[in-house]
């Protein structure tokens, strides 16, 4: 019950709060060095199917990933949806636990909170920030999907928290075509990478920083992609 009381403060809080900098996820386009997997296969296109979307849903994609990784976004504002940073969460801790009427227990369980972020440096076990408009995202365990409405382009980030196989997929629609691309790797953890998403996405290449230098040193490339006509449902 006082757990609950903690997370009820601390959503009520957040909503008050300004947004913070955030500088751990910032939309930053790798400068690819070509290296692929000999593992993954050459990407397959098929142009001969069509797809109904409706007009509402004229511009978008959605992402499904599966794993032992953290899925984020941001974009050209600098906004961010996943699992929270400490620069994001910290300062909803602070406000907290400047209430002079918490309880001892309720403010020794917010300072157990703050050692182990400021410890770790995330905040991905307590809080997930939801800034990007227009974006859906959900986390359950080994399981991250998002859906994005709209033309712009994301700044796609995964790091995987342990080691794994990671399953991507990426589906991109606009007005004229539907794309699905589907990735499979091996990740140890602290390696990361990403891609540009967006409902025109040209380039699949997902870059990957093995040696975790924040360099990204391989392309992955899709196992599987397909494509198809899209008509108005």
């Amino acid at each position: 019950m006082k757990r609950s009381l903690i997370v009820l403060a601390l959503a009520a809080l957040a909503l008050g709060c300004g947004q913070p900098k955030e500088d751990a996820f910032k939309s930053q386009k790798p400068a690819p060095i070509a290296i692929a997997p000999d593992t993954l296969k050459k990407a397959r296109a098929d142009s001969m199917k069509t797809v109904a979307v409706p007009d509402s849903l004229a511009f978008g994609f959605t992402v499904t990933l599966k794993g032992p990784a953290e899925l984020h976004f941001t974009d050209s504002r600098d906004n961010h949806t996943g699992p929270a940073s400490a620069e994001e969460y910290l300062p909803i801790l602070e406000a907290a636990l400047k209430n002079p009427n918490l309880h001892e227990q309720e403010r020794a369980g917010l300072e157990n909170m703050k050692a182990t972020i400021q410890r770790t440096g995330s905040a991905a076990g307590f809080y997930t920030a939801r800034r990007i408009p227009n974006l859906r995202y959900t986390n359950k365990g080994p399981l991250a999907e998002a859906q994005y409405k709209g033309g712009d382009a994301l700044d796609l980030r995964i790091v995987a928290t342990e080691p794994g196989t990671l399953e991507l997929e990426l589906r991109a629609w606009n007005r004229r075509v539907m794309k699905t691309a589907r990735y499979s790797w091996a990740a140890a953890a602290g390696q990361e990478g990403g891609l540009d998403a967006s409902a025109v996405i040209e380039d699949f290449t997902l870059t990957w920083d093995t040696n975790n230098d924040g360099e990204p040193d391989q392309e992955l490339q899709p196992t599987g992609l397909d494509s198809a006509l899209v008509v108005k449902k």
